[in-house]
């Protein structure tokens, strides 16, 4: 009897110090950061704002009330129509490993509000919402930034931006990439974009990479009828290139060649749609079967994929003269 009442005399000793998961420790008092909520999971502390109402609700949320622990898994704005800014502080102190605003009208997001998640911040996920602004100068601070998702937004211009840890990129919309945008991303793995009207020229450095890591490119819609020479380059031998949808037409030469003698040495492609023009000016494709893996193309008006031409239709094409289309007519049929 005696050891039963010393366990159990232990153990009302204990219990004020056992904290319930949620209304309290990790989180604060409900009613100090109303109307945000938070709670716990096995996945760590996370704040929503749902039915905030002005970008103040949030930031008297996190800067007024007395947060137990600062350093935060999430912070939710989903499904919210009143807050247009995350403003300067807006958070405190307070970090978060990802940051989720689905179906929101947020239009900006001040540096100071994201620098305390510099060390932390791994995703921000901005879809389907109303954002113009957003601190790209500051990139090169979030160490272990990986993903920014800001689909159906309306960022129109990208910068060049500096990040040795930004994996993945998904926009839309954006009509102004400045040459060597990517060129500061090293760890690039993919960038998906449509649709992003850059067209009818896609320039020269538009998306010239340096990422040993690159797998997948993606423009498809985005009104581009031509590439200049040095438009995309930094491929590497399996990196996956979605053009298709878009409006090109001509294979020349001087921009093609270089992609595919990359991407022909592994199991990467580039993806082109049903417009290219099947005259001479593609016959230094069609006389080199190398290449043929590595590019999904057909031509215009319901034609054969270019790997299904037949060689002998180019054996007399003057190849080294670059004829412009139409200098050499072939006549190409499916039949």
């Amino acid at each position: 009897m005696k050891k039963r009442f010393i366990v159990l005399s232990l153990f009302c000793l204990l219990l004020p110090s056992i904290r319930p998961t949620t209304g309290q420790y990790p989180c604060p008092e409900p009613e100090d950061i109303s109307p945000c909520t938070c709670f716990t999971n096995e996945e760590g502390v996370h704040a929503e704002c749902y039915q905030a109402t002005s970008s103040q609700d949030i930031f008297f949320a996190f800067n007024d009330a007395v947060w137990p622990v600062t350093n935060l898994t999430s912070f939710n704005l989903g499904h919210n129509y009143d807050v247009e800014e995350f403003s300067e502080r807006i958070f405190g102190d307070i970090s978060f490993e990802e940051i989720t605003g689905v179906w929101s009208v947020v239009r900006s997001i001040h540096p100071s509000a994201l620098l305390p998640s510099k060390d932390r911040l791994k995703r921000i996920t901005m879809v389907r919402g109303a954002l113009e602004q957003f601190p790209w100068d500051y990139m090169q601070h979030f160490t272990q930034l990986t993903s920014l998702e800001f689909q159906y937004n309306r960022l129109t211009g990208l910068p060049p931006v500096q990040s040795d840890s930004l994996e993945f990129i998904d926009q839309n919309q954006v009509s102004d990439i400045q040459p060597g945008f990517f060129l500061g991303l090293t760890s690039l793995e993919e960038i998906s974009c449509y649709p992003c009207p850059l067209g009818p020229t896609l320039r020269n450095g538009t998306l010239a990479f340096d990422s040993p890591y690159l797998e997948y490119v993606e423009f498809p819609v985005s009104g581009i009828s031509s590439l200049e020479s040095h438009a995309i380059t930094g491929l590497r031998p399996d990196t996956i290139v979605e053009l298709s949808g878009n409006p090109i037409s001509e294979l020349t030469e001087g921009t093609f060649r270089p992609m595919l003698e990359i991407l022909s040495q592994g199991d990467g492609s580039i993806s082109l749609g049903s417009h290219i023009v099947c005259d001479c000016t593609i016959a230094w494709l069609v006389l080199n079967p190398n290449f043929h893996g590595s590019i999904i193309a057909s031509c215009a008006d319901g034609g054969l994929p270019i790997q299904e031409l037949n060689p002998e239709d180019f054996a007399d094409c003057n190849v080294m003269g670059s004829p412009m289309a139409g200098d050499f007519p072939i006549s190409i049929s499916s039949d």
